[in-house]
């Protein structure tokens, strides 16, 4: 059986009411207005081919629940739902479409209860430099229409890309794969110094023994864990490209999804 592993955001309502004596009563009846609809990519500014995540968050301040959660976005030319998508929502039971290496996506029948809010996490990766608007349509549920949410996603030469593979991508339990991660600080005119990141491996992945662990990196300060990696202090000159090479192995079947921690860089010299 092969594994599959993949590498890799109050208003009143009146109501009228005619009395028997013909006297005309107002009675306030606390209702909400539609819930707020907000997105924001977090970080906000990647490498080329860096990846982010995109949250979308509805907040509901009513004292009833909202149903029938609905909208469609379709990402600015040049940004992509990543692979993997790493999809999580909190909303109550939605229908929630975003496929990847796609630009469009989208949720139906979502519910939120009541004084709450949830949340849509999504990751999308963009290449090119440059800022990229993202506007979502309009948010639709049983209290009508929220309009639509936006954010900027830039996409900055000045920080390294950041990219991994796993090789093999599938492997039977008890195999190994290698994973790869690359930084590439080819198109930023400046020295990336502090290179930072790591990854925890999830349930069922551990670290091989050996690990036959490899990098080019300059200066790095490299742990290797029995299910766990991190790095710090490495650097690159303007123009270069390293890398960090594992190998892990599969105890059991399942389809891993293996996340790092943001990769943080900054400038000048080695640190």
């Amino acid at each position: 059986m092969s594994v599959p592993l993949r590498c890799f955001l109050a208003s009143p309502f009146v109501l009228r009411m005619n009395q028997m004596i013909g006297l005309l009563l107002l009675l306030g009846v606390g209702v909400s207005a539609q819930p707020t609809f907000n997105q924001v990519f977090a970080p906000a500014m990647i490498g080329p081919g860096g990846s982010t995540f995109l949250v979308y968050t509805i907040s509901n301040g009513s004292g009833s629940p909202v149903t029938d959660l609905a909208f469609t976005n379709i990402l600015p030319a040049g940004v992509t739902i990543n692979d993997p998508a790493l999809v999580e929502t909190d909303c109550v039971s939605p229908v929630l479409s975003a496929p990847e290496g796609g630009s469009t996506i989208t949720l139906s029948n979502g519910s939120v209860g009541a004084f709450s809010s949830c949340s849509i996490r999504i990751a999308v990766t963009a290449s090119m430099p440059g800022t990229y608007m993202n506007v979502s349509g309009d948010l639709t549920s049983s209290f009508g229409s929220s309009g639509s949410s936006f954010d900027d996603l830039e996409v900055s030469v000045n920080i390294p890309a950041f990219t991994m593979t796993a090789s093999p991508s599938s492997l039977v339990a008890g195999a190994r794969s290698n994973l790869t991660f690359t930084i590439d600080n080819s198109a930023n005119p400046s020295l990336a110094s502090a290179i930072n990141f790591g990854f925890a491996l999830p349930s069922l992945l551990e670290v091989a023994d050996p690990s036959n662990f490899a990098t080019d990196c300059n200066g790095a300060n490299n742990t290797v864990g029995l299910n766990s990696f991190s790095t710090t202090s490495g650097y690159l000159l303007a123009g270069e490209t390293c890398s960090f090479t594992i190998g892990v192995k599969s105890n059991g079947p399942g389809t891993f999804d293996i996340m790092t921690t943001e990769l943080t860089t900054s400038g000048g010299g080695p640190s």
